[in-house]
């Protein structure tokens, strides 16, 4: 919520196994931010003023899906990238 834009923990990939982590069950803000990844910062700022008007918090890391990237178009504005954070309602 510090809106600390250019730092990432940890990397995730989807796969199977006995050493996978899930990824939490619970309720996600999902946004989907179509353009280059220098619109990110756009797009985050969009999700958190969202998820501040709903009266709800973080709950958990943020996962960025690209779900058409550079090995898929040449052209960077038809990059489309899945923003997901757990989220929970505020306590009053």
């Amino acid at each position: 919520m510090q809106r600390h834009y250019h730092q990432s923990d940890r990397l995730f990939c989807r796969m199977e196994g006995p050493d996978a982590v899930k990824k939490p069950a619970g309720l996600y803000a999902v946004m989907y931010q179509q353009g280059t990844y220098e619109e990110m910062e756009t797009a985050y700022s969009r999700l958190l003023d969202r998820i501040e008007a709903e009266d709800m918090i973080l709950d958990g890391d943020v996962f960025e899906e690209y779900l058409l990237h550079s090995l898929m178009s040449k052209n960077e504005a038809d990059y489309m990238t899945k923003l997901s954070v757990k989220v929970r309602k505020r306590e009053a």
